[in-house]
């Protein structure tokens, strides 16, 4: 969260050489139910062939998440059988202002 109140879930697949943006849910809180609703329409725009053909009803392998009990619980809840990873990455305040103005 920042003064504005947002919070940036970032999704994206990791490749060798760098990552690949598969789309970005902008909430104004950290709930559950809110971060589920972003899952859903993530995975209503992706295309069939995702997650190596495996489609984006079946998802992901793996996962890595911040320590979210919402997050964990809405990605288990829309995508289930996944390895977690947790990490400990946020973006500044700061960073996030230059990008808002």
């Amino acid at each position: 969260m920042n003064k504005f109140n947002t919070s940036i879930i970032i999704s994206s697949t990791h490749l060798v050489c760098s990552g690949l943006l598969l789309g970005v849910i902008l909430t104004s809180d950290k709930k559950e139910e809110t971060i589920s609703s972003g899952l859903e329409l993530l995975k209503s725009v992706l295309p069939k062939n995702t997650f190596i053909n495996k489609g984006p009803a079946s998802g992901p392998d793996a996962v890595k998440i911040d320590d979210s009990l919402a997050e964990k619980t809405a990605i288990g809840e829309c995508w289930q059988n996944l390895a977690y990873t947790i990490v400990y990455f946020s973006y500044s305040s700061a960073n996030v202002d230059l990008v808002a103005r």
